[in-house]
């Protein structure tokens, strides 16, 4: 391994990557002020996003489709919630702007590459006077 680098490299299902990547950036707002069923919840919209993007081409429909009582309802069966709850965190969702405009944000979307996502890291470290 080359001096000053290191990595990981972690197999998983996709499910599970939304949620390894959203553990990832939880030191980054505004992933650092969900708890854990929100977490679980927002990675259940990436995957459900992604899902309806392997369908469809038309990207102007993916945030209606997204948001449809269809979807709404896997996620809750996903995550074991009502929907009142479900609502409820739509709603921080919105106060974080994890929802913008009525679609999830680009700031929390992870772009893969044939099946491939690279997380870089990079640390400017500083030592105390």
């Amino acid at each position: 391994m080359a001096k000053g680098n290191s990595a990981i490299v972690i197999d998983s299902d996709r499910i599970d990557f939304y949620k390894h990547f959203l553990n990832f950036m939880k030191p980054i707002n505004p992933i650092s002020k969900l708890q854990n069923k929100q977490i679980e919840i927002l990675a259940s919209l990436l995957y459900k996003r992604w899902e309806i993007e392997q369908k469809v081409n038309d990207y102007t429909l993916i945030p209606k489709l997204l948001f449809s009582i269809d979807s709404r309802n896997d996620i809750m069966k996903m995550c074991g919630i009502t929907d009142t709850n479900y609502y409820g965190v739509i709603s921080i969702f919105k106060k974080l702007k994890i929802i913008v405009d009525n679609d999830l944000s680009k700031k929390v979307i992870p772009e893969s590459v044939n099946d491939k996502f690279s997380l870089i890291i990079a640390f400017t470290i500083h030592d105390k006077e």
